[in-house]
C-alpha cells in the first residue's frame, strides 16, 4: 500500500484548484480593475488609486471546497481620503460593475462579483492612510483600519514561509469548510497555522502535533490576534455556538489524528484521516483501489 505521506500529497492537488483556473481568474480580476480604473478615473471627488490582491490567491492558500470553487480578492486604494461616504463608494463601485453586465452584490466590507461556474471575485475598497499609519476600509456605514498586506507581509516572513505551511494552512481551510455551522475565515488560520506548526516531513505527524498545538492555545476560548496593526481579535464574528462547536472540531481533529499516527496499520490509520477530511481523501487512490 503507498505510503500516507503520497496520499496526503495528491489530496492537496485534489482539493487545489488548477492553474488554469487560476490564470481565468485574475484575468477576470484584471478587466474589472480596468472598468474601475477607468469610471473612477472621470469621477473628479475620487482621488487616483492602484490595486494590490489579497487573501489566498495572494498567499496560494486556494481551495476547491463542496460549497464553492474559488475566489480571488483584491484592494481598490485610494491614494487619499475623500468626501465620498464609505456606503457611496461602495454603491459607486457596485453601480459600475451591475451596469457593465457583472453579477454583483453589495456585502458589509466588499463587493461581490458572482461566474456562473463558481469563480467569484471579492473587491474591497481602501483610502491612504490615517495618522496612524493604516489604511482604512470602506464598510457600510463607516470606516475602518485594517491592513491586509502587511498581514501579508508577515505570512511571508513567520515560521519560515515555504510549501509545508501553505499546505498545512490548505488542509485546516478544507477540515473547516466540511462543516455546517459557521467556522473561523481563511485568514484565521493561516495565522493560527503561522504560530502553531510543528515542522516536519511526515506530513501527519506535522497535522497532528500543529492540530494539538492549535488546540491547547484556545484553552482560555477561541481567539485569534491580529500579529499586524489594529491587532483585532480575527474570529469576531463567531457568535459563541460557533465557537464551541470550532473547539469540538477540533478536539475531535486531535483525537483522530493522534489514533491515526499511533497505529502501524496504513488501513486503520487512513480511515481515521477520513473521518477529518471527509470522502474526497477516501478516493485517493489505495494500491489501484478506492475502498478500504
Amino acid at each position: 500500500m503507498r505510503e500516507i505521506q503520497n496520499i496526503f500529497i495528491e489530496f492537496e492537488n485534489a482539493i487545489s484548484i488548477s492553474n488554469a483556473e487560476k490564470q481565468e481568474l485574475f484575468n477576470r480580476m484584471e478587466l474589472t480593475q480596468a472598468l474601475i480604473k477607468q469610471s473612477f478615473g472621470k469621477n473628479k471627488e475620487i482621488p487616483p488609486i492602484h490595486f494590490d490582491l489579497h487573501g489566498s490567491f495572494k498567499t496560494d492558500t486556494m481551495l476547491r471546497t463542496e460549497k464553492k470553487v474559488a475566489d480571488i480578492d483584491y484592494g481598490v486604494y485610494l491614494s487619499k481620503p475623500t468626501n465620498q461616504t464609505p456606503k457611496q463608494l461602495k454603491s459607486l463601485l457596485l453601480k459600475i460593475l451591475q451596469n457593465n453586465g457583472y453579477k454583483a452584490e453589495n456585502r458589509d466590507k466588499l463587493v461581490r462579483v458572482n461566474f456562473d461556474d463558481g469563480l467569484n471575485i471579492d473587491i474591497t475598497i481602501y483610502y491612504l492612510r490615517d495618522k496612524n499609519n493604516l489604511p482604512r476600509l470602506a464598510r457600510e456605514g463607516s470606516w475602518m483600519p485594517s491592513d491586509p498586506v502587511a498581514l501579508y507581509n508577515w505570512f511571508l516572513q513567520t515560521s519560515e514561509y515555504n510549501d509545508q505551511l501553505v499546505r498545512i494552512v490548505k488542509y485546516f481551510k478544507y477540515w473547516a469548510s466540511l462543516n455546517r455551522m459557521k467556522t473561523p475565515s481563511g485568514t484565521a488560520f493561516c495565522v493560527w497555522v503561522g504560530k502553531h506548526i510543528q515542522y516536519n516531513q511526515q506530513i501527519d505527524l506535522c497535522l497532528a502535533a500543529t492540530s494539538q498545538s492549535l488546540l491547547n492555545s484556545l484553552n482560555k476560548g477561541v481567539y485569534c490576534r491580529n500579529p499586524v496593526k489594529p491587532h483585532d481579535n480575527l474570529v469576531a464574528n463567531l457568535q459563541p455556538r460557533h465557537r464551541k462547536n470550532f473547539v469540538n472540531m477540533l478536539e475531535k481533529f486531535v483525537s483522530y489524528s493522534n489514533k491515526a499516527i499511533a497505529s502501524e496499520n496504513q488501513i486503520i490509520s487512513l480511515k481515521y484521516w477520513v473521518k477529518i477530511f471527509g470522502v474526497k481523501l477516501k478516493t485517493i487512490e489505495l494500491d489501484g483501489h478506492t475502498k478500504f
